[in-house]
């Protein structure tokens, strides 16, 4: 299969059980607030929304074994093997902590436990990846939401614990099927050259892990200042409105993921060129997307949750996440061809600006919109030294 054919068939069947899942969750969410209350709403949402976080235990090993695993097919088995004893000493070190500072908080510490257990859980969906079967990870999610919403709702006692207690276990049960598919041939256990493969997985991975950290907590800190220096209107307005772009940006990542993991698969039999000139056209026609949507996103917004949403804010939140989009596809674009480590050096320069630039909004120099303008910005110089990778 070509890679542009086997990115379309990932892309799509990836993109349908995302929207399966966003139109379940939309249709439910009414019952959820009906069951939990306002107060139980809020809580569960804050938990679940930190289920990505889960990603910053895998030390980027996870990324970095989507292309091992291609690269030394005579011992894929070894790979799978070294990551998965990573990853269970990771997640008996971490059971450790949070016995100690979490046990007495149960709905927090049962969230907690399974976001540690996540990276085990998910070598699965890396495998899945680097064969160019991507969609999967999409499938799995797909099934976890249908049985923890629907056993949910089929308890006696709905409140926020139990809520959080039938996704944890769904997710736990759900996502051993296909671990337990990985083990049914059995291993043959090498010491030696599984101590090697993980020390090669650990010192591979730290770039990863660098710039995940590094990711999270300076997005973290951008929105803590947003809410705590401007106006209430000025802070709900940009979350309604990035909201509304998020949902481009999660099929966007889908496509992306696809992306990385044909390229990773050596098994395709096309060129990487033609691949490049689809991926521009594919960038334009995403582009007239992005603007076409921020038209629509103001009049939306106000006919959903009644909150007038001016027009700049929207374009430019349209911009932002347009470059972003693309930001994503180059990196994973990069990760494919094994050359993640050329995003380092753009990423502490981006770091930098982007905490001078936070800096600058704390002191109220430079209006919200301008703020935007400028953390977009940041992502070009990435976007056009992939652009002229891609040409050459």
């Amino acid at each position: 299969m070509s890679l542009i054919k086997s990115i379309i068939k990932q892309s799509f069947i990836g993109v349908v059980c995302k929207f399966i899942s966003i139109l379940i969750l939309f249709t439910v969410t009414p019952l959820l607030l009906s069951s939990l209350g306002v107060e139980g709403y809020a809580l569960w949402v804050t938990y679940y929304s930190i289920v990505g976080w889960g990603v910053l235990l895998d030390f980027g090993i996870g990324s970095v074994l989507i292309n091992q695993l291609n690269k030394n097919d005579f011992n894929k088995s070894s790979y799978v093997l070294a990551s998965l004893i990573l990853y269970t000493l990771i997640f008996f070190s971490v059971s450790l902590v949070l016995i100690c500072f979490f046990l007495d908080q149960s709905a927090l510490f049962v969230f907690l436990l399974f976001i540690a257990l996540s990276p085990l859980l998910s070598v699965p969906e890396k495998v899945f990846i680097s064969s160019a079967k991507s969609y999967f990870v999409d499938f799995i999610q797909l099934v976890v939401t249908i049985i923890f919403l629907g056993s949910f709702f089929l308890l006696a006692q709905q409140d926020v614990f139990s809520l959080i207690v039938c996704f944890v276990v769904t997710s736990i049960i759900v996502r051993l099927f296909p671990l337990f598919y990985l083990l049914r041939g059995g291993f043959e256990i090498n010491y030696k050259e599984l101590f090697v493969i993980a020390k090669k997985l650990m010192f591979l991975g730290k770039d990863f892990f660098f710039l995940q950290i590094g990711a999270v907590l300076i997005l973290s800190l951008e929105r803590v200042v947003i809410f705590n220096y401007y106006s209430a209107d000025d802070t709900a307005m940009y979350d309604v409105v990035s909201k509304c772009f998020m949902l481009i940006l999660v099929f966007n990542n889908i496509f992306s993921r696809g992306v990385w993991g044909a390229l990773a698969n050596k098994e395709q039999n096309e060129g990487n060129l033609e691949l490049f000139s689809w991926l521009i056209k594919i960038s334009c026609y995403s582009f007239a997307l992005f603007f076409s949507f921020s038209l629509v996103v103001p009049f939306f917004i106000d006919k959903w949750v009644g909150i007038t949403v001016s027009l700049s804010l929207s374009l430019i939140l349209a911009f932002w996440s347009y470059l972003h989009s693309l930001f994503v596809l180059a990196c994973n674009l990069m990760n494919g061809l094994e050359l993640h480590r050329t995003q380092t050096v753009f990423f502490i320069v981006g770091v930098f600006f982007k905490a001078l630039l936070i800096y600058i909004l704390t002191l109220n120099i430079i209006t919200l919109n301008a703020y935007i303008f400028f953390s977009s910005i940041i992502l070009l110089p990435y976007i056009l030294y992939v652009f002229r990778f891609m040409r050459a």
